[in-house]
């Protein structure tokens, strides 16, 4: 028996962003694999991408197929694929975390039937590029996580809150009365 641990998606608000430019902003996360010669422990610089198509896993709305569009990235022109990872409603207007697991393919990759994994297909999409296992690594360029939001400035607004959630107030020591007679009493 299979059981969906991970009850993610993204908000019906995404299917305005097909046919439009989204941000992503790759994270270290536990770490980038790359089939390619990029270094070891290197994570992609971020990257406009051209969202061509959504895709539904399970039922739900999980993820999306797009192009890299940045001239000086590494992988522009190549397709990018990126999928939700936690248990929530993906927003990418607002939101506190983005963090998808993201890909880069030469191809556009297809979805395969869950009922190859069933256990691994209950909680994540099945991506695969090639129908003869080993052509898949000619293909598949590189994988890790990266967040993926409307546009810079909600991460920028994200990150903002972030600091703000996280940096320690400072307690001053209360000032000393301006009235004489509470200073003198």
């Amino acid at each position: 028996m299979t059981t969906a641990y991970l009850p993610s998606q993204l908000a019906s608000s995404t299917l305005a962003f097909v046919g439009k430019s989204l941000f992503c902003k790759p994270v270290y996360g536990w770490g980038w694999s790359y089939f390619d010669d990029c270094p070891p422990g290197t994570v992609p610089e971020p990257f406009h991408f051209h969202l061509v198509e959504l895709f539904k896993w399970n039922g739900v709305l999980r993820g999306g197929f797009g192009i890299v569009a940045e001239i000086e990235h590494r992988y522009h022109g190549n397709w990018v694929t990126f999928y939700t990872r936690g248990s929530k409603v993906y927003d990418l207007y607002n939101g506190y975390d983005f963090s998808c697991n993201v890909s880069f393919f030469t191809e556009k990759p297809n979805l395969r039937p869950a009922e190859e994994y069933p256990e691994w297909a209950a909680n994540w999409p099945l991506l695969d590029i090639a129908t003869n296992p080993k052509d898949r690594l000619e293909h598949h360029l590189a994988f890790g996580f990266g967040d993926i939001a409307a546009n810079e400035d909600v991460l920028l607004e994200r990150d903002t809150m972030r600091k703000m959630q996280f940096t320690p107030l400072k307690i001053l020591p209360p000032e000393p009365p301006t009235d004489p007679a509470q200073r003198d009493g």
